[in-house]
Parts: structure tokens; C-alpha cells; sequence
């Protein structure tokens, strides 16, 4: 999937290990891309999504977790953010 983000925003592949979290550069290379603020993991996807006309589910973030969550996009948050970046980088 994160391939698949770097593919679309023409940026070489980032690499993750098993348990670790996204690369943060990723999301501010994607936020520029479409012209959207730079912030968190989260608030990026989200922007990003909802410039595409999509929805954001709380689903696709650990923001709504009792611990708060930090920075975290799930998997979902992940497939949106690029189905949105295929609409917006058309």
C-alpha cells in the first residue's frame, strides 16, 4: 500500500519493518502534492481525503482511542489517503 502512495506522489519507495510506523516524510510529500497544510499523519490523510470530495472515518486513525493514539494511520486511513491522492493527482 505504501508503495503504491510513493508510485502516485513519484517519490522513491519508502521502506517499513514489521511494527513500525509510516514515514512521516511520505505524508508531507503528499500533503504538498495537493496542496494541503502539513500536520500530523492523521491530520494530513484526513485533509487529503476530504480534498477528494471522500469521507474520513474515525476508523482510519488512532485519534479516537482511549490512550489518544498519537500519530497513527491505519491501514484503512492508508487506502483512502491513496484513493484520494489517485482522484486529486489525476
Amino acid at each position: 500500500m505504501l508503495d503504491e502512495v510513493c508510485d502516485l506522489l513519484g517519490r522513491p519507495r519508502a521502506m517499513v519493518s514489521t511494527g513500525s510506523s509510516l514515514p512521516s516524510d511520505v505524508f508531507a510529500d503528499a500533503a504538498r502534492a495537493v496542496g494541503v497544510g502539513l500536520g500530523s499523519m492523521p491530520e494530513v490523510a484526513e485533509a487529503i481525503v476530504l480534498k477528494a470530495g471522500r469521507r474520513w472515518s474515525p476508523s482510519f486513525d488512532s485519534r479516537a482511542t482511549i490512550s489518544g493514539g498519537g500519530s497513527t494511520v491505519t491501514m484503512e486511513g492508508l487506502e483512502a489517503m491513496r484513493d484520494a491522492l489517485r482522484i486529486l493527482l489525476r
